[in-house]
């Protein structure tokens, strides 16, 4: 082993389960140098949009070595495929079920797992599998004996933000536990698309924000308030208010953002 690697695990399984102790007793007899790091394994079932948020926000601070075990929507029968990638030093397992496209446009290294590899009726492929893959490329085993290179992966377009003239309809990813709501737009494609121009971010139907600020308790207690967090997602609230609640949305939902040249 030429690296000293990590392994994060992101699951739906919940907390009253023992799969989470079991995947990790396996990973422990296959790679017992590993530091295993555990993501959450409580998000929505088959949540594949919120599993893609806290995974990028993961990804986005992690620099050393990490293989990113993905068990959020595994189903081989339903999928077909297996796929790995790696962005820089963080490598990501997953079913080709969507979450590859919403994290990275493009990728240093992408693979799709050889079809004999894959039991359809396996009901527990990050446990049988996906270890065995994180195992293989730890050990640096030549990736051609049991994966080809690919860039063609299952993309979730509904879950982009979508243009129509000087409107950008943005859907919720995620709500935190303050229940501020994030949003699927990042600073960089925010400012790249407004730079100067005003704009108005539509939370209610007819209450809008209208300015970005630097830090949540800039608006006033009980108003909206849009901010760019520290991992550089878009974020809307209530200043010391329930946003979830007083807002009304959830993921899946969108907002509304309307710019003027």
């Amino acid at each position: 082993m030429k690296h000293t690697y990590a392994i994060t695990l992101l699951s739906d399984y919940g907390l009253n389960t023992y799969y989470t102790a079991v995947l990790k007793e396996k990973i422990w007899l296959a790679m017992p140098e590993v530091k295993i790091i555990d993501i959450s394994h409580q998000l929505p079932s088959f949540d594949v949009m919120q599993a893609a948020f806290l995974l990028k926000s993961t990804l986005l601070d992690f620099t050393t070595p990490t293989i990113h075990l993905v068990a959020v929507d595994t189903n081989i029968m339903v999928h077909k495929k297996v796929v790995f990638a790696r962005k820089d030093k963080q490598w990501v397992i997953s079913a080709d079920n969507g979450l590859f496209s919403l994290l990275f446009q493009t990728w240093d290294e992408m693979y799709l797992v050889n079809s004999e590899l894959l039991n359809p009726y396996d009901t527990w492929p990050e446990k049988n599998l996906f270890v065995t893959l994180a195992s293989k490329i730890i050990n640096e085993v030549d990736i051609g004996g049991y994966a080809q290179p690919t860039n063609t992966v299952k993309v979730l377009k509904e879950l982009m933000p979508a243009q129509h003239g000087n409107q950008l309809t943005i859907p919720v990813i995620h709500v935190d536990g303050y229940e501020n709501i994030m949003l699927n737009m990042n600073k960089t494609d925010f400012e790249k698309l407004i730079g100067d121009k005003a704009f108005e971010l539509y939370y209610r139907k007819r209450e809008a924000i209208t300015q970005i600020t630097l830090n949540y308790h800039e608006a006033r207690e009980g108003d909206g308030f849009a901010v760019f967090n520290s991992s550089g997602w878009l974020e809307i609230g209530i200043n010391k208010g329930k946003g979830q609640r007083l807002l009304g949305l959830k993921p899946g939902d969108y907002v509304i953002l309307q710019w003027y040249d």
